[in-house]
């Protein structure tokens, strides 16, 4: 949901929510998060109520049928509740030869599935699994009583085997090992993608006081694709074998993203500081040490012009591996000093790494 209260002809109310009010949008994600297609739900107009091949789908299934449109034949999908039924497993199969496994209403239990109630389970104990298989063995609706009894339905997975998990018990306060049917192991692993990218958006949004939908659109569109962005960062860098203590985290990512929008999108022969501008506050006695610019502005290649300041002084080389104390030239967009000599030429270095 993109939150926002102002006139949308788009906009829904579901009160389960974190933001409430607001535009709808549906997302086919990747296990980690990474966004694979996306559409906006228009409400009562939107074109996906009157699709005629999915009459007997609700509004959840027809989401999932056209979210796959764009995505190849045999595909699994995980889903909860709210899209999850019976006809819409079955016309996957039929139609994009795909399977599907998601968490079940009780009121969607296909009429034939016949399993225990709840309070034969629970009094089984914590683990109990129960499971129907259709007559043409493509469905099976599983039934688990963990703290309470889960319903899910898969046209891919069943019980077997069943493992067991560490699960917390809340009334002798340790961990005891539950026994955990495989569809729920699948089910656990591979969902969870669409909720991690609504909370990284969640954690720095683009804040703005707009009565505009269309502006509130654009603003989460920016947010949306650095998320994005960041989770394909951080499997390439995992792909490289990067530690995790070395990659950025979001924020750094999105900071680096700002000053490389910035920096590094500047014509030749243009600059986008004032090189006039002067603070009136005097520097103290000590020089306080100058931090490295960003790499987008340090190789932004125009206007890295040397000069000597007055009063000349000699200074710390600050080209990585040059000892030199005795640089006087600084650069006049880095104001970082540098070696420019005829045998050690630290200046040109710099600025091409």
């Amino acid at each position: 949901m993109v939150p926002f209260w102002g006139r949308c002809p788009a906009r829904q109310v579901i009160k389960s929510k974190p933001n409430p009010c607001g535009i709808k949008i549906f997302v086919a994600a990747a296990p980690d998060g990474l966004p694979l297609d996306f559409f906006f739900y228009n409400g009562k107009g939107d074109p996906i109520v009157e699709d005629p091949s999915c009459s007997r789908l609700n509004i959840g299934g027809k989401a999932v049928m056209k979210l796959l449109r764009t995505f190849p034949q045999g595909v699994s999908v995980y889903m909860d509740r709210y899209f999850t039924s019976e006809e819409l497993l079955d016309l996957l199969h039929s139609e994009r030869e795909a399977t599907g496994t998601g968490t079940l209403q009780k009121q969607r239990i296909p009429p034939n599935s016949k399993l225990k109630e709840d309070k034969i389970m629970k009094r089984e104990g914590r683990g109990s699994v129960d499971q129907s298989v259709r007559s043409d063995g493509q469905i099976s609706v599983v039934k688990w009583f963990d703290n309470k009894p889960v319903l899910l339905i898969s046209s891919k997975e069943g019980a077997e085997p069943i493992e067991t998990c560490r699960r917390w018990c809340r009334k002798r306060r340790v961990f005891v090992e539950v026994n955990r049917p495989l569809v729920v192991r699948q089910y656990n692993s591979q969902m969870g993608g669409v909720d991690f990218l609504d909370r990284l958006i969640s954690y720095y949004r683009i804040s703005a006081r707009t009565s505009k939908w269309t502006v509130r659109l654009i603003m989460h569109f920016f947010d949306f694709a650095i998320a994005a962005g960041w989770i394909e960062y951080r499997r390439d860098q995992r792909a490289l074998g990067t530690s995790k203590k070395d990659m950025l985290d979001l924020m750094g990512f999105k900071r680096e993203y700002a000053e490389f929008l910035i920096h590094g999108h500047v014509g030749e022969g243009t600059d986008d500081s004032d090189p006039d501008y002067v603070c009136s506050i005097p520097p103290p006695r000590k020089q306080p040490r100058v931090a490295h610019p960003p790499d987008a502005l340090r190789t932004k290649n125009v206007l890295h012009l040397p000069e000597i300041p007055t009063p000349a002084k000699k200074n710390r080389c600050r080209f990585p591996g040059c000892n030199s104390n005795g640089a006087r030239v600084q650069c006049a967009t880095c104001k970082v000093y540098l070696c420019l000599q005829e045998n050690r030429n630290c200046f040109k270095a710099y600025h091409e790494l």
